[in-house]
């Protein structure tokens, strides 16, 4: 399952509408944090064309809670070629989409289920 944060102007334009500042992105970046938790993905498995940087300092917890987050360890030959034409499209890359911006280029990350933790009678 593919994982990204809302933008911060959807989260701002939110707590407009309910005159609640406590729904920007900012406000609620620490649960975000509670609730995930990153680890970079395996370079040895990962070609060398397709890697990814780790998101930004502070976007991500190493220690949060139940939603294990990562990218895959495959990326298909083509998907570097893609992510070499975006920039020539004007397409930007971008760190990731932890950081409540959506507007550029990156791997998605994605969502690692524990099968055996959901399914404990």
């Amino acid at each position: 399952m593919i994982y990204n944060r809302g933008t911060k102007g959807s989260f701002q334009a939110w707590a407009d509408m309910v005159d609640d500042q406590s729904w920007t992105f900012e406000n609620l970046l620490p649960f975000f944090l509670k609730s995930s938790n990153f680890t970079p993905a395996n370079t040895e498995l990962r070609a060398a064309n397709a890697s990814v940087p780790l998101p930004m300092n502070g976007s991500y917890s190493a220690t949060g809670g139940p939603v294990h987050l990562s990218y895959s360890n495959f990326a298909l030959p083509f998907t570097s070629w893609v992510q070499k034409a975006f920039p020539e499209i004007g397409v930007p890359p971008v760190q990731d989409f932890f950081s409540g911006s959506l507007i550029g280029s990156q791997y998605a990350s994605m969502q690692a289920l524990n099968f055996a933790k959901c399914i404990k009678a």
